[in-house]
């Protein structure tokens, strides 16, 4: 992963220094999947990694994790925020951000566990197959203020990226889904059933949150 700022011009004006594999782990990986930007000029990028990189150093080899990192104007980083799952099973992968008000909106999927959860007495959320969640960062303190993890009804096999974007002062997520998805279970109107099979067929799936 590379980054680097232009002017109006299109002179290089700041870079940072590519962020990938440590050095003996041939299998590493930076997937760099979402870009967001807000009021005070700090530059948000999220992805996933997979295995031990520069971003994440902890990691095992094979284990996967979301990434948050947010750069100041002049390509300095702010802050990085790491979220893996555990080591036994899949991970997260952040797909989407947004911000608005101080806050910084994250949106991805998770394959059997991620930590997370603010509320959670480990921090850690495990659930069977594929599952799309929504977490709110707080951009000055860098932690996050809550979660919604959504069931997936244990969808297999792979999951397509979830975006998020303002609507005023709301936040919509969107993605496609194939099974049952579990926004809420306070409400009838937060199940959505599949439109198609249930098996291969997609549907186009979106919620808004305040």
């Amino acid at each position: 992963m590379f980054m680097f700022k232009l002017n109006e011009n299109g002179t290089v004006t700041a870079t940072l220094a590519p962020l990938g594999g440590e050095p003996g782990d041939d299998l590493a990986r930076v997937r760099p999947r979402a870009m967001a930007f807000d009021k005070t000029g700090l530059m948000f990028a999220g992805g996933d990694v997979l295995g031990k990189t520069k971003i994440a150093p902890e990691l095992d080899a094979g284990q996967r994790a979301a990434f948050v990192l947010a750069f100041e104007d002049n390509g300095g980083m702010a802050w990085k925020q790491v979220y893996a799952g555990d080591s036994a099973s899949g991970g997260p992968a952040a797909t989407g951000l947004a911000t608005a008000n101080g806050k910084l909106y994250l949106t991805g999927f998770f394959s059997e566990s991620l930590d997370i959860d603010p509320l959670g007495p480990a921090g850690l959320v495990q659930r069977a197959g594929y599952n799309p969640f929504l977490a709110r960062l707080d951009i000055a303190g860098a932690r996050a203020d809550w979660l919604h993890a959504f069931d997936g009804t244990g969808q297999p096999g792979a999951a397509s990226p979830f975006y998020a974007g303002m609507l005023g002062a709301e936040v919509v997520v969107a993605g496609s889904w194939i099974r049952q998805l579990d926004i809420s279970k306070e409400s009838a109107g937060g199940i959505l059933p599949p439109k198609g099979d249930g098996v291969t067929d997609t549907d186009i799936v979106a919620a808004k949150f305040k």
